[in-house]
């Protein structure tokens, strides 16, 4: 997580300003909203190769990396995870939902929710935007 804020705030502050923008999007930019969900669900849909409806290991990476490349051109900037993070965020992912091997598109919601709060409880609200 420290990694993650460290990455954050190295942005400009220009950047920081279009993410935080994009964190309130869900309840006062719905236009923008819609936008960001519909490229989300793009992104997994492209990187769901066996199409079955959830990632595995490699298509997660895949996801990541599209995602990150979107994040880039819609921010200017984006903090690129390293194989090893992508990993980890996949083992996390993947345990939210018992009994399933893979990451749902509702997992990875879950999860970023979850990274969400903890960011708000540490007081910032750093690059997750809302996906629901």
């Amino acid at each position: 997580m420290e990694k993650a804020m460290g990455r954050f705030q190295k942005f400009s502050k220009a950047t920081q300003a279009k993410y935080m923008e994009a964190m309130k999007a869900d309840e006062e930019n719905p236009a923008m909203y819609r936008e960001m969900k519909a490229e989300f669900e793009g992104v997994w849909k492209e990187s769901d190769a066996d199409a079955d409806g959830l990632l595995n290991l490699d298509e997660f990476k895949v996801f990541m990396n599209k995602y990150y490349e979107a994040n880039k051109k819609r921010f200017g900037e984006a903090a690129k995870n390293g194989e090893k993070e992508d990993e980890m965020w996949f083992r996390a992912y993947n345990s939210l939902t018992s009994g399933v091997n893979g990451v749902s598109m509702e997992d990875f919601k879950k999860g970023r929710e979850i990274v969400r709060g903890i960011m708000r409880k540490m007081g910032n609200m750093m690059t997750f935007a809302p996906l629901a």
